[in-house]
């Protein structure tokens, strides 16, 4: 997810106002209780929690639609993938869950669990 989000950047800031290892909104870094969004170990366990929040939204579907859906809402806002019944067709949403499913996918293919 970091690769995806930021490049490993913990500086990076999106044209969104996202920032950081994991591109929080300002409103997440309130919602998570992030004290110094430049502080790599809260943009981690703040972005974690709230892509596991975003999967629990869509607990009960196979894995591979909770983690597509999960993907989406992190990226375009969970209230937007409901209203739109799934992947909304913005480019930037797309792209975004293929290559995270895609990085996900060679992790697996490598060995890692």
């Amino acid at each position: 997810m970091i690769k995806c989000e930021s490049s490993f950047n913990p500086f990076a800031v999106s044209s969104a106002g996202a920032v950081g290892l994991t591109q929080l909104m300002p409103c997440n870094i309130v919602d998570y209780k992030v004290s110094n969004k430049w502080n790599v170990q809260e943009q981690i366990r703040a972005g974690v929690r709230h892509f596991r929040d975003m999967l629990d939204i869509w607990e009960g579907r196979s894995p591979y639609e909770q983690f597509a859906l999960a993907a989406a809402s992190y990226n375009a806002g969970p209230n937007r993938v409901k209203r739109d019944g799934g992947i909304p067709n913005i480019p930037e949403t797309r792209n975004y869950v293929k290559k995270l499913g895609d990085l996900f996918y060679q992790l697996v293919k490598d060995g890692y669990p």
